[in-house]
Formats: C-alpha cells, structure tokens, sequence
C-alpha cells in the first residue's frame, strides 16, 4: 500500500484546468456523495454551503442599498424646487424650526368655528420667521 492509498481517494470533480482543458481535481475526496468521493470544495454540501452564504449577503446587501435608494428618492421628491444654495444655507431646516415654534409654544387656540374647525393664532414673531424661511426658500438662499 503506498502513500496514496493511505490518504484516500482522489476527488472525482472535473474542473477546468489552466489551459482550458478540463482535468481531474487534485485534492483528496473526504466526502462521499452517490459512491463517489469528493474534496470539501467539490462537494453538494460545500457548495450549498457557498451558495447559501453568498445569497444571504447578496439579499441583505440589496436591502441596504433599496433602503438607501428610498432614502436618496425622498431626499429628491422632498426638496423639489428648492435651489442647491438655499439647502446648503440650512432654509429647510430654519422653516421646520420655526413651524415647531409656531404650531407649539406660540400658537393660541381662539375658538371653534364652521363644524369643529379650529383657528388658531401665531405670534407676529413666528410669522415674520416663518416668512423668512419660506423667502430664503423660494429666493434661493
């Protein structure tokens, strides 16, 4: 017996060689599959294995980029019509402070008219900030 036999088997995969031809695998078979042996790389269980390993990042990977793609499409559809100076000037973020400010500390309920619709008042100050807000807005800066 020689030193072959005592490592086991050949791999009986076929795989193509560095010429194109088409030889058999050299690493040793330690799985058997239908009668036949198998290295760890060749056989159905190591490539479900890589298979399954590669499809869970390809589909988590394809999630993240969807959730970014959603993202950067809002980001579009939100700042339609908006100039690119007003954005870096922080107009939108100066609009959204000054409607918190409006519509929590300053505005005052005065009373329900026409079936439950409530009026309410802002503070000159609110208004006048948000006036400036929606100007930098729609003047671009």
């Amino acid at each position: 017996m020689d030193a072959k036999d005592k490592a086991g088997p050949d791999c009986d995969a076929r795989v193509p060689g560095s010429r194109g031809f088409i030889h058999q695998c050299l690493r040793k078979g330690v799985v058997e599959d239908g009668g036949k042996f198998y290295c760890k790389q060749h056989s159905a269980a190591g490539k479900k294995a890589r298979e399954d390993k590669f499809w869970a990042k390809y589909n988590s990977d394809t999630e993240k980029r969807d959730a970014i793609h959603r993202r950067r499409m809002a980001e579009v559809s939100a700042c339609a019509g908006i100039s690119t100076s007003a954005l870096e000037a922080g107009a939108v973020k100066e609009l959204v402070e000054a409607l918190n400010t409006a519509s929590g500390t300053t505005a005052k309920h005065l009373s329900p008219i026409d079936k439950g619709v409530m009026f309410y008042a802002i503070s000159p100050d609110s208004w006048r900030r948000i006036q400036a807000a929606l100007a930098r807005i729609e003047g671009g800066g």
